[in-house]
């Protein structure tokens, strides 16, 4: 018989394990397919969403003055500059002309301001109120008895008195007229849409002028004035992908160069943000694709491990035949071209045909790319995987030198320690590269980071991989020590069953493997979704500070005798607050924000992400000030300046800390102001007007008069004088009388104030501390609302609750007492900051209570933001590539399974013959393999959960958008879990019943004689 016949009928002969070899290349061709799409779909939807999302900040309108000389040359030019830049990129570009506001005079005879523009697109994004749209480009004079026809906004139809068939009368700034007849009214679509590049005229219809008034182009021409034409590109969402992105930016950055030389007339003028906000978006996906590429490569590690294993076990199912073989001249070539060609049949229609499947389910427009890419690498990697094993096989066919598998026992745990190692280094450059290495000035960004490293990226495949391998390798040990703890046990089934595993785990090394990819990769991606929801809900805690924030607007200075904006908003139904100050905070990098609060009352400040800040806040350093006894009745003062004082106040701090001012009236040459109210206050200094000079501050008595008698404040210890200004100057008294140096600038106050000068201690945000190279103790001075304050850090804190960025945060009492010696109107508190059990009725409760009290007022609450599209694909990314390996590696166990129960047919009938039932022989072959991948689904389980709190928080700072220095807890999804786990449990619960099924029925029929061949 010819080597080839032969060969073939061998391949006849396993016709069976051929049919599962080509049944797993088509799974592991349709996950990779639909792990692929799902990837590309999800970042080209996510760049889609972001853009649809961005509103005015999606479009890029660049203006400049229409060329009355030549409108066709500079039109010409332009479409050569956007050809040019753009060429086929996907992006819309309109061009639209706009008037200046034109006198108009209304069918009522009066005058108003119109604007004209011609928006030749205009029935595209906009719809008819009243009326029809012009038709045709008009020839009209634009005369009373031939006007020309104009749909105006509908707005300012109302606003105008104007019906359709109207007739209006604009005059240009040279006298001449031009008269309109209405012929319809309408309205946009969607004022917020790109296109419009957030035009408030289109929005509104109304303003300083209104309008527009959308006519033909000519008679924009004919009515002398400035006219404005304008191009506006907005992105084609059906069209763009996330490699449009960059390009696309780019070309607009040229096209606005080239506008510049070419097309601009008196001028050139941009707005919208698009092209920061297509960089953004790539910045993001780019980020995005760190997580993305993680879960294509976990796919592809348990295809490759799944291949691998099936084509050795084919090999170790044929390895009597193949030492045959072998021993009657088939050399290891001939053997090698023969497996080659069973791959070719068995890998390349499956691996298209689930290519082909997977793309029609799940393709999302990505089908004809998919299916090329994960057909030829699944028909590589199969080939290869095949082709390879059957080769080995046959070079090792009748080789029994190593009998015992000590040598493959060894480079296995030489390949087990590699990958552990090669692991730990990407998990510490993962974690390294995520935030630990990261420059604290970038720290507290509110973008995405850049993508990681590769080398760190491959630490989640390589993370799963050698949970898989330590499983694999210890099952040797554990099935050895299980089979000596059950050897003296009365009974065959039961230490039979522990001793065959234990022989034979270097088999079940193959299913275990499989399962504990899968199921490590399930319980990764459920703790990556959970910690990426845990983390929006940080980052909305941190942007807005509390459960519920109420911001006041248009709240007027603060004046004497004046009861502050946020007096009585502390105290609403369910939920107490406390008041906040909001300030601009300069130092010698920027611009930040200075957020001052009561330190002892903070309960209602999320720390969310900022674990220390409690205990910083605790350390802040109270004012000093001059407490007065409770019932206190006026606080008496005598004190001048330069014996010409004319008027005096004093400030008092309440138990909220808030600064409140009462006049003082002089009487018997003594100064007498009376506690703003009932209750507990303190005072923080006595103002007296100085007017425009003071050199000499006379101070003799500050007592405070209580319901058990006189009480001298200035007793109490140290004080000083202030001088408030752009250049404040603190003077420690040392006796009644306090000479202030010469500053040559009028000196409209000076204020005494309780305790000497000190610095304000500050909590800072550590990208404030970075870029200022700060650190606890350091000292500087900070300009708070333009008025220099001496400061110095207590405490550097990932961000400030409220303020993520550049932040300080202070206790509101020595911040405001700092603020009395450098500003001569201190700022009050604007914000109520309320812990609230039930956010949304406490937001409604605190609303309620605003509008009561008339105030203009907004409201907000840290509920968790709307899912993010730039990032929501990295957690489907993980959960799609959990859901495929579990997909790949059970027909994986199945056909390793099965191959294991051929070749331990020869025992069925022994124990047969030994008096071993069917049904009890089943019952122990299927305990012993569910208790083998029972084993894996658990041990899978926790070493995903480990590495999910190991690499979980790393992965969600590459890809999450907010504060990078937030510190992340990792949380498990559940449903997540649960599912995935749930499955692979099911899963191998499937594959052990069908085990024991196959071993009773072959009990049933099995002889002895037939198990002796």
């Amino acid at each position: 018989m010819r080597t080839s016949r032969l060969l073939l009928r061998r391949a006849r002969a396993q016709v069976g394990l051929l049919a599962l070899v080509a049944l797993l290349v088509a799974v592991v061709a349709a996950t990779v397919a639909g792990t692929l799409a799902a990837t590309l779909g999800g970042a080209r939807d996510g760049a889609r969403d972001a853009l649809a999302a961005a509103g005015p900040d999606g479009a890029l309108q660049v203006s400049t003055r229409r060329d009355a000389d030549d409108p066709d040359g500079q039109r010409a030019a332009a479409d050569d500059a956007l050809r040019d830049a753009l060429g086929d990129r996907p992006v819309h570009v309109s061009r639209t002309l706009r008037s200046l506001s034109l006198a108009v005079t209304a069918p009522d005879g009066s005058d108003r301001s119109l604007v004209l523009a011609a928006e030749p697109d205009l029935p595209d994004v906009a719809h008819v109120v009243d009326g029809a749209w012009p038709v045709g480009a008009g020839g009209t004079a634009g005369t009373v008895e031939d006007p020309d026809p104009t749909a105006l906004h509908a707005a300012a139809a109302d606003v105008l008195g104007v019906q359709v068939g109207d007739t209006l009368v604009v005059t240009s700034d040279e006298g001449a007229t031009r008269v309109l007849r209405a012929v319809a009214t309408w309205r946009p679509d969607d004022a917020s849409d790109p296109r419009w590049a957030g035009d408030t005229l289109v929005a509104t219809g109304t303003g300083d002028a209104v309008g527009p008034a959308v006519v033909d182009e000519h008679v924009l021409a004919a009515v002398p004035g400035i006219d404005l034409v304008r191009w506006t590109v907005v992105p084609a969402l059906d069209r763009v992908g996330p490699g449009d992105l960059a390009p696309v930016a780019d070309g607009l950055d040229r096209f606005v160069a080239d506008a510049q030389t070419s097309v601009q007339s008196g001028g050139l003028s941009t707005s919208g943000a698009l092209v920061d906000t297509l960089r953004r978006t790539d910045a993001a996906l780019t980020a995005a694709s760190a997580v993305t590429g993680a879960a294509l490569a976990l796919v592809a590690v348990v295809a490759i491990v799944a291949l691998a294993q099936v084509a050795r076990l084919l090999g170790a199912v044929r390895a009597t035949e193949t030492t045959v073989l072998r021993s009657r001249g088939t050399t290891v070539g001939q053997l090698t071209a023969a497996a080659a060609i069973e791959a070719v049949v068995v890998c390349v229609p499956p691996a298209f045909g689930g290519a082909l499947v997977a793309a029609a389910l799940v393709g999302r427009g990505t089908g004809p790319v998919v299916v090329v890419a994960a057909g030829l690498a699944v028909v590589a990697a199969g080939l290869t995987t095949l082709t390879l094993g059957a080769r080995g096989a046959a070079a090792r066919a009748g080789d029994r030198s190593d009998p015992a598998g000590r040598r493959s026992r060894t480079v296995a745990t030489g390949g087990v320690v590699l990958v552990v190692l090669a692991a730990g280094l990407a998990t510490w450059r993962l974690v390294r590269s995520a935030g630990g290495a990261a420059p604290v000035a970038d720290a507290a960004r509110l973008g995405p980071p850049t993508a990681a490293e590769p080398a760190a990226v491959a630490a989640v495949p390589l993370g799963v991989l050698a949970v898989a391998l330590l499983a694999a390798a210890l099952l040797p040990w554990v099935t050895g020590l299980v089979a000596r703890l059950v050897g003296p046990r009365s009974g065959l089934v039961v230490p039979l069953a522990a001793r065959q595993v234990a022989r034979r785990a270097a088999v079940y090394a193959v299913p275990v493997v499989l399962v504990t990819l899968a199921t490590a990769t399930g319980a990764l991606a459920a703790v990556h979704v959970g910690t990426t929801g845990e983390q929006r809900r940080t980052a909305a805690a941190a942007a807005t500070g509390a459960d519920v924030r109420l911001v006041l607007t248009d709240v007027p200075p603060p004046d004497v005798d004046v009861t502050p904006p946020t007096a009585g908003l502390g105290a609403v139904p369910g939920a107490d607050g406390v008041p906040v100050l909001r300030a601009t905070a300069g130092s010698a990098s920027r611009v930040g924000t200075l957020l001052a609060l009561p330190a002892d009352d903070a309960a209602a400040v999320r720390t969310d992400g900022v674990p220390g800040l409690r205990r910083a806040l605790a350390d802040l350093a109270p004012a000093a000030g001059w407490p007065v006894p409770a019932g206190t009745t006026a606080v008496r003062v005598t004190a001048d300046v330069d014996g010409a004082a004319t008027a005096a106040r004093v400030w008092w701090a309440g138990p909220d800390g808030v600064l409140r001012a009462t006049t003082a009236t002089r009487a018997a040459g003594r100064w007498s102001a009376a506690p703003p109210d009932a209750g507990r206050w303190t005072v923080q200094g006595v103002e007296l007007a100085a007017g425009g000079s003071a050199r000499q501050v006379v101070v003799t008595e500050v007592v405070a008069e209580g319901p058990d008698g006189p009480v001298d404040l200035l007793a109490t210890g140290p004080w000083s004088v202030a001088v408030p200004g752009l250049e404040p100057l603190v003077v420690t008294a040392d006796g009644p009388d306090v000479t202030l140096p010469g500053t040559g600038a009028a000196v409209p106050v000076v204020r005494v104030l309780p305790g000497t000068a000190a610095p304000l201690p500050l909590v800072v945000s550590a990208d404030w501390a970075a870029v200022d190279g700060l650190a606890p103790g350091s000292p500087l001075t900070v300009r708070v609302d333009d008025h220099p304050v001496d400061a110095v850090v207590a405490s550097v804190q990932p961000v400030v609750p409220g303020a993520p960025g550049r932040a300080a945060l202070a206790d509101l009492r020595a911040a405001e007492a700092a603020l009395l010696a450098a500003a001569p109107v201190p700022p009050t508190p604007t914000e109520v900051w309320y812990a609230a059990g039930d956010p949304i009725v406490t937001a409604v409760a605190v609303r309620a209570a605003a509008d009561d009290r008339g105030l203009r007022a907004t409201v907000t609450t840290a509920a968790a933001p709307a899912d993010d599209p730039l990032t929501r694909s990295a957690g489907a990314a993980l959960v799609v590539a959990a859901a495929c390996a579990l997909a790949v590696a059970l027909p994986g166990v199945a056909a390793a399974v099965l191959a294991l129960g051929r070749a331990r047919r020869a025992e069925v009938g022994v124990l047969h013959a030994l008096g071993v039932a069917p049904r009890t022989q089943a019952r122990g072959r299927g305990a012993e393999t569910g208790t083998v991948l029972g084993l894996a689904v658990v041990v899978g389980a926790l070493g995903g959960l480990l590495l999910g709190v190991t690499l979980g928080p790393a992965l969600v700072r590459v890809v999450a958008t907010g504060p990078a220095a937030l510190v992340v807890a990792p949380a498990v999804q559940p449903g997540v879990l649960a599912a995935l786990i749930g499955a692979a449990a099911l899963g191998c619960a499937l594959v052990a019943l069908g085990d024991g099924a196959r071993v009773r029925r072959y009990a049933l029929t099995a002889t002895v004689r037939e198990d002796a061949r």
